[in-house]
């Protein structure tokens, strides 16, 4: 989504809403939405962002439009099949110091949600009770995508052009 500073589809160290957690943990998005329809609706936000993932190796893209009062954008898209990994961007402003960005590429690293317990890939894990808050994805939880590395690498990149 396109939004201001009051707006928050997800963020590092909170809860996740139940909408993030949907996605994180099925890929289904019809909580999201909800939860952006109801920013929209209480002007913290601008517009959505709708795309669908591209593939493994591939890229997609989409155009969107911002505004000096909503000029931050924050998407997720889930990793699957995971227990509750996803990827994306959190509050990301492309207005600063009174000047549109022109060109910005940002790393994507998978973040967990808090939601499911797991480290391999698979769907029906247990809950995490109590939730978590939503963090960054430690390659002790991840040995799947860790792959005996000490470190979870960048998984992909999403890159913003000035049109």
């Amino acid at each position: 989504m396109v939004h201001n500073g009051d707006g928050s589809l997800w963020k590092e160290n909170t809860k996740a809403s139940y909408g993030t957690e949907v996605l994180a943990e099925t890929g289904g998005g019809a909580p999201i939405l909800a939860e952006i329809d109801s920013m929209v609706a209480a002007k913290k936000a601008f517009s959505l962002l709708l795309f669908v993932a591209p593939p493994v190796t591939g890229s997609s893209k989409i155009n969107f439009n911002c505004n000096t009062e909503f000029s931050r954008v924050r998407f997720a898209s889930m990793l699957g099949p995971t227990p509750d990994w996803f990827i994306g961007a959190s509050g990301l402003n492309l207005y600063r110091n009174n000047n549109w960005i022109a060109d910005t590429t940002i790393n994507l690293y998978v973040y967990d949600a808090g939601t499911e317990e797991g480290d391999v890939f698979g769907y029906n894990n247990p809950a995490t009770s109590p939730q978590d808050n939503i963090q960054l994805l430690q390659a002790g939880q991840a040995t799947v995508l860790a792959n005996s590395n000490p470190v979870l690498v960048v998984i992909a990149t999403a890159r913003f052009t000035k049109q």
